[in-house]
């Protein structure tokens, strides 16, 4: 998938997912020969979760955060989670 059929179904400009890409936000997105990024259904995946996660106004280091314990794989689904369940608290104190 190239860069602007992803920002077409995550939402997100084309901008935002380069300065998601390079504050590490999103893993290393793979390049074909020509130099062109080559964004797989997961990748689309992620970035529709970040935008998600910027729209509710989870500040950008939380969404680093949230981002490391994803890279950790499937034993940080917990405090992923936890995290999660208290980004929500926050927002309905705000209501």
């Amino acid at each position: 998938m190239k860069i602007s059929e992803v920002a077409a179904c995550s939402g997100l400009s084309i901008s935002t997912i380069r300065y998601y890409e390079k504050s590490g936000l999103i893993p290393i997105i793979e390049r074909g020969s020509d130099g062109v990024r080559v964004f797989t259904q997961r990748d689309a995946d992620w970035l529709t979760l970040l935008a998600s996660l910027r729209d509710t106004g989870m500040p950008m280091s939380r969404m680093h955060d949230f981002a490391k314990l994803y890279a950790s794989g499937d034993r940080t689904v917990p405090a992923r989670k936890a995290m999660l369940l208290a980004h929500k608290q926050q927002l309905e104190v705000r209501q």
